[in-house]
């Protein structure tokens, strides 16, 4: 996993049904869509939503706050075969509690001299900047904005390969604002729906 798309996993997402909506916290809930898979992960008085391709890998979940976290892989035939790769997070974190709002402040942080570029779509705040991992250049752009119960992060970081698309910094801006632009959620207990699939964390 790339230094730049960096996270705290330690809690292991297994199989889990429950009839008991109140025992949901920290639980994620999933569902195929016509574009793809839904996620939803319960927070402590709502939930937070958001889509992604049913092909990205999932390399990470952790969905317990004070941040809770969920990591996937952009597949792109450029980096096969090499150490880079495109990475899409989703973070949550809880503000009422010291570690979470410490971890929300690093969100937009500059990684070089030179500030990040701040932009705003609806009511998310955007950072676009770029930074070295190794000798690759990367293109990040983070946003944050607050859902439900708790604040809400979204990450894409990709590499500038050689043998990227002509068009893929394009193709990774638009995928960027898409997946942010289905991220919502709502206030009150979690209502399961016929086609959900829900799993629970357990430590391990």
């Amino acid at each position: 996993m790339n230094q730049i798309f960096f996270f705290l996993f330690g809690v292991v997402i297994a199989p889990q049904i429950s009839a008991d909506t109140s025992s949901l916290e920290g639980c994620v809930a999933t569902s195929t869509t016509a574009s793809g898979i839904e996620f939803k992960i319960i927070t402590p008085k709502g939930f937070v939503a958001f889509s992604v391709g049913s092909e990205w890998p999932v390399i990470a979940m952790q969905s317990k706050l004070p941040i809770a976290a969920a990591g996937f892989q952009i597949p792109n035939p450029a980096d096969e075969n090499t150490s880079d790769s495109t990475n899409l997070a989703i973070t949550l974190y809880d503000e009422t509690i010291a570690k979470g709002r410490e971890a929300l402040g690093a969100v937009g942080k500059a990684y070089d001299r030179k500030p990040p570029m701040i932009d705003h779509r609806n009511n998310w705040i955007i950072y676009a900047q770029e930074s070295k991992q190794g000798d690759t250049l990367y293109t990040i752009l983070d946003g944050k904005t607050k859902i439900a119960d708790v604040a809400v992060a979204i990450r894409l970081a990709w590499p500038h390969l050689a043998n990227n698309a002509q068009d893929y910094d394009k193709q990774m801006k638009a995928l960027f604002r898409r997946v942010l632009d289905s991220i919502h959620g709502s206030m009150g207990p979690y209502k399961r729906q016929p086609n959900d699939v829900i799993r629970c964390p357990t430590t391990t």
